[in-house]
């Protein structure tokens, strides 16, 4: 095997790609060197998966890369860490059975925009299930996507305030968004919330109950959250019917202004129980874990954000 001066855990997996032979960006070093000479049908490289970017893929030198998972240890023993070491609500993921969730990205902006603009989230006559209209924004909703969602909420993140929002796929396909945040401090209040929505093609599946079953098995479970909110707009049955089957109660109604300001509509507010929970029939299986309860200030760590 040609190494490249990187050494990673025993246990990786083996994925094929197709690198360009050079490139002059200096993250790509290490794979034109490795390259470098070499007949690309026979070479096998050993490098992290951060390295293998977009712009070195091309349709010739057919190789297999060796993708590692973790920090990077260097020959010169300094270690590199990933952004899923820097940041790791990055690295949490929840799969059960053919549903699989992990955290939106600024990558995901221009297919989000696009899977909501071909295929929208509520019909014309339907109740209108957010407190803004965003899913009306046009060309701005991947912009909207990041600022208002993406930067906002990674700038402000922290062991009090902090928010999840996943992308949601289902057999491979994207089919829409999971959320779960603080309202209150998760330290002192054990109390998350939750929020969700489904492409309009991917609704009355049971894939919206499944989303909500995996996310509270990840607070309860992983978390140790005693209390899940969620709440729904009079008139959304679609939300409160997937609410009732997960085993959220009524608890309380609020009033909340209309999108234009003028008037208010009522909003049943929900609460869920550990005791009353309706799990899903397949296992529910979290990553990042760990790093996370670390990162929000669960269990110790001394670089946790404050």
């Amino acid at each position: 095997m040609r190494k490249i001066g990187f050494h990673g855990p025993p246990s990786c997996t083996w994925v094929p790609v197709a690198v360009r032979h050079s490139d002059p960006h200096p993250s790509n070093q290490p794979l034109t060197h490795a390259l470098s000479g070499a007949n690309p049908e026979t070479v096998t490289l050993n490098v992290p998966d951060r390295l293998i970017r977009a712009d070195q893929l091309a349709e010739s030198a057919q190789i297999r890369v060796r993708v590692m998972d973790g920090p990077i240890s260097r020959q010169d023993g300094r270690v590199t860490r990933t952004i899923e070491d820097l940041f790791p609500p990055f690295g949490v993921t929840i799969t059960c059975g053919p549903l699989s969730m992990r955290p939106l990205r600024e990558s995901d902006a221009p297919g989000f925009e696009d899977a909501v603009r071909t295929h929208g989230i509520y019909d014309d006559g339907r109740v209108m299930p957010f407190l803004t209209p965003w899913a009306d924004a046009g060309d701005r909703i991947g912009v909207n996507l990041l600022q208002r969602l993406l930067w906002s909420n990674w700038a402000t993140f922290s062991p009090d305030q902090w928010q999840l929002p996943f992308r949601v796929e289902f057999e491979g396909r994207f089919v829409g968004v999971q959320d779960v945040f603080t309202r209150t401090p998760f330290l002192a209040t054990r109390t998350l919330e939750t929020g969700s929505w489904l492409l309009r093609p991917e609704q009355g599946r049971g894939t919206g109950t499944l989303m909500r079953q995996a996310v509270c098995a990840f607070a309860f479970d992983d978390l140790g959250a005693e209390r899940m909110a969620s709440g729904a707009f009079l008139g959304n049955e679609s939300s409160l019917g997937v609410s009732r089957k997960v085993g959220y109660v009524p608890n309380g109604v609020h009033r909340l202004p209309q999108p234009d300001g003028e008037g208010w509509r009522e909003e049943l507010q929900l609460l869920l129980t550990p005791d009353a929970f309706v799990r899903p029939s397949d296992p529910v299986v979290c990553t990042g874990v760990d790093a996370f309860r670390r990162f929000i200030g669960l269990d110790a760590e001394s670089d946790a954000p404050s």
